[in-house]
Parts: C-alpha cells; sequence; structure tokens
C-alpha cells in the first residue's frame, strides 16, 4: 500500500539500512553469555549491555529502540502496524534493519534533516532512491507516475536451486485435477526438500504472485506426508513462477481515471470443494490498479451450503476492509468512495442487504457472522455489490484453473511482463 501511495502521489522514496540493527538495542534483563574462542577466563562468562543476533528478544527490543527514535523525531506511530510512523508530508517504514522513507514534494527538507537526525542515532548506509526491498525489484517511472514490483531475481534464485531452470515452460501453476493424499511414507528428507520447495513459492506467492496463491495453499495440505505426486507438482508451480517470472504488480495514477475505484475488494469461496468437504476462499485487495492484500485459504469449518461459504468468505473480507480503511485513515489517505467488496453470490447479496432476515442455519458461528454482516451493511461500514462471475477477480484464488481462463485471471490481477524494462 506504500507503494501504491507513492505511484500516486509521485513521492520520493528513499531507502536506508541499520548497521548491526539490533546491536544498537540496550539489553535490561541479566542475560549471560559463554566467551568466543580465544578470549575465553577460566571459571568466568561475559554479561550482555547490549542484545545480540539469536537472542529471542533481539528482535523486539530493536522495534522498541527503533519507534522510541522515530517518535522523538515528531512521527506518529501507525496504531495498526507498529512499524508504519507518519508525520506531516512523511511516511516511514522499517522492517528489520530495511528503512523506507516516502516525502512529499513539499517535504523534502523535512526528509533530508529526518535522515540526519536518524544518523545521529544509528550507523546507517545510504540506498538512495529505492530500487530492491525484500528481495522485490523496484521499477519506477515517475513521469508516467507509475511503479512495479517484481521478484524475478527470487524466482530464478529458487529455480536454480531446485535445479527447474531447464524445464520446458508451462503456463498455469498446476493442472484443474485435484491432489490425492500419497498412501504411502514419505521419508523424513523427502519431506523436509517438499517444506522447502513450497515454503519457497509460497514467499513469492505471497509477495507479488497471487496469480499462483491458490496452488501454494493447495500444496502446503500435504506437508506431512507428501508423494512423488506433490513433488512433481511443487515443482511445476515453481517452474511456473520462473517461466513468468517477469510478471509484476503494477501501480498507477491512471488507474483511478479508468473510472475504477482507487481501492477495491472482491470475495469468492468455492463450496465443499475439499475431500473433507470443507470450502475455499479468497480475497483480492487492489489499490490504484494493483494488488495490496490477498488470501487463499481453506476454511476453517464445513458449511452446509453455497451461501454459508460465501458468508464466511464475506465476513472475513469485511474485517479486512475495516483494517484497511482504518490505516490509510492513518496514513493520511481517505478514499473518495465507498469501500466496497464484490461477490458473485446474488443470493449471500440479498440475505446482507434486503429487509427480509430470513436465513436458517445450525451453524452458530456462520449466523453470527451473517448477523454481523448485516449490522456491518446497514450502518454503511461496508458495501456489497454483485459482479457476475466471469468478472470476479478473486475466483482464480479458490480453484485451479485452465490456461485460457488462468490468461484471463491474469488480466483482471493486472499483472503486466515489464521484461522490457528489465532488458
Amino acid at each position: 500500500m506504500i507503494f501504491t501511495l507513492v505511484a500516486a502521489f509521485d513521492l520520493d522514496l528513499r531507502q536506508r539500512d541499520a548497521v548491526t540493527a539490533f546491536l544498537n538495542s540496550k539489553l535490561e534483563q541479566e542475560v549471560y553469555t559463554y566467551m568466543p574462542e580465544g578470549f575465553q577466563s577460566l571459571g568466568k562468562c561475559w554479561k550482555l549491555r547490549r542484545v545480540l543476533y539469536g537472542l529471542r528478544i533481539s528482535p523486539r527490543l530493536w522495534q522498541q529502540e527503533a519507534a522510541s527514535v522515530l517518535r522523538k523525531l515528531g512521527l506518529q506511530q501507525a496504531p495498526e502496524d507498529p512499524c508504519v510512523f507518519v508525520g506531516e508530508g512523511l511516511l516511514v517504514f522499517f522492517y528489520v534493519d530495511d528503512i523506507l522513507i516516502a516525502s512529499h514534494a513539499n517535504a523534502k527538507a523535512k526528509a533530508m534533516q529526518l535522515e540526519r537526525d536518524l544518523e545521529a542515532h544509528w550507523e546507517l548506509t545510504d540506498h538512495r532512491e529505492a530500487s530492491w526491498f525484500l528481495n522485490i525489484r523496484i521499477i519506477r517511472d515517475r513521469k508516467q507516475k507509475k511503479l512495479w514490483l517484481c521478484q524475478d531475481s527470487y524466482v530464478t534464485s529458487i529455480a536454480t536451486r531446485y535445479n527447474l531452470i531447464d524445464r520446458p515452460p508451462v503456463y498455469t501453476p498446476l493442472p484443474v485435477d485435484e491432489l490425492t493424499p500419497y498412501q504411502g511414507v514419505a521419508t523424513p528428507k523427502e519431506i523436509l526438500l517438499y517444506q522447502k520447495k513450497v515454503g519457497s513459492a509460497g514467499y513469492a506467492t505471497t509477495i507479488t504472485r497471487p496469480d499462483a496463491a491458490k496452488a501454494t495453499a493447495r500444496l502446503a495440505q500435504f506437508l506431512t506426508n507428501p508423494g512423488p505426486q506433490h513433488h512433481q507438482a511443487a515443482d511445476r508451480v515453481i517452474n511456473y513462477l520462473y517461466t513468468t517470472r517477469n510478471l509484476a504488480i503494477e501501480y498507477s495514477a491512471d488507474a483511478a481515471s479508468t473510472g475504477i475505484d482507487s481501492i477495491q475488494f472482491a470475495s469468492d469461496a468455492s463450496y465443499g470443494d475439499h475431500p473433507d468437504r470443507k470450502s475455499s476462499a479468497g480475497y483480492i485487495c487492489q489499490a490504484y490498479g494493483g494488488l495490496v492484500d490477498w488470501k487463499a485459504s481453506k476454511q476453517p469449518t464445513v458449511t452446509t451450503s453455497t451461501t454459508e461459504a460465501e458468508l464466511l468468505g464475506l465476513s472475513e473480507t469485511g474485517k479486512q476492509l475495516q483494517w484497511w480503511r482504518r490505516l490509510l485513515k492513518s496514513l493520511g489517505f481517505e478514499p473518495s468512495h465507498n469501500m466496497t467488496i464484490d461477490c458473485d453470490n446474488e443470493r449471500t447479496i440479498s440475505l446482507l442487504t434486503s429487509e427480509d432476515t430470513a436465513f436458517e442455519t445450525k451453524l452458530r458461528h456462520v449466523d453470527i457472522h451473517h448477523h454481523w454482516l448485516r449490522q456491518e451493511v446497514r450502518e454503511g461500514r461496508i458495501m456489497v455489490r454483485w459482479v457476475a462471475t466471469a468478472s470476479m477477480v478473486a475466483d482464480g484464488l479458490t480453484k485451479m484453473l485452465s490456461r485460457q481462463k488462468h490468461e484471463s485471471f491474469l488480466r483482471m490481477l493486472r499483472m503486466v511482463d515489464i521484461g522490457y524494462l528489465m532488458a
């Protein structure tokens, strides 16, 4: 979302790294450590005064240290995210030791002063205009007010690690055929390898590649006993990511001028599609034409109808909508339109919007979600509108698609191939 706002409002974006970040935090608890080789003294140990990498408490203490410094410098911490800070014309986000500073053109002097103030507290490296962040390539065209996020380098590294570079290209993450449980018993080595493959692919599908999110969610259900079929499927997902490694999320200020809302949500569910008869669900949030939030998962409980499955999915999406609304308000951005969730199930929408409250279910949790959603819709805090299934962008998060439908899914996600920008 920060990258979205940077693109939409043409903000300056600088990146700094805190050198040996954790060592900046003082340790108030009594903690002792063995002396390292070459420094041992018989019968003695060292008492730590500052945290070391490897202590469980180190990340927390560094977060407290960084938050304290930023607050002293006049920034306000966003209640929804402890690593986001806002000032007049300034937006600061840090992830461990990586720091992003976004600033409005009118606040350039303030941003420069903030960097000098931070350098007085910590040793920082200067990466100037942000171009890489957490293995994500950042490409920007300020004249067009566009910004792209791509993980081509990361995807290439995992394809190389698992010797999948020379495989024939594939253009869908998985076939439409369902994976079935392995009837044999996998060895610990096979289990570990499979878990590494799924975890490696899952990082990409969590950060920039929602087009394969359903596939990794499906693979994750076989982590404890994978068979040859599952290893082949994991290899295929990584091969797909490598084939399409230049696909990127695009944020554009022009997206709002095309008639679409600046912030859009969509929710979908696939009823009883798992062997245990639980349903798949997925939601997507897009901002200024680009993706900022998504999830493809299996619902935690069995429902007894498509309507119930859709209600649970909408409830989850509604909670995310309200969280994003609060965060955006903290960032000083309020959309000029009502934030709305798209749904392709007319029966579900009528239950939430009509005066008739008749809805019978013996599942208490579904009934509670139903009443909560009706309350939020009635009060105007959540808007729900119908879209045709063919236009439902979240559909690709609930089922595997054929190549033709998958290509349509990519168009609805508005992901673009930026290979020409990296040539």
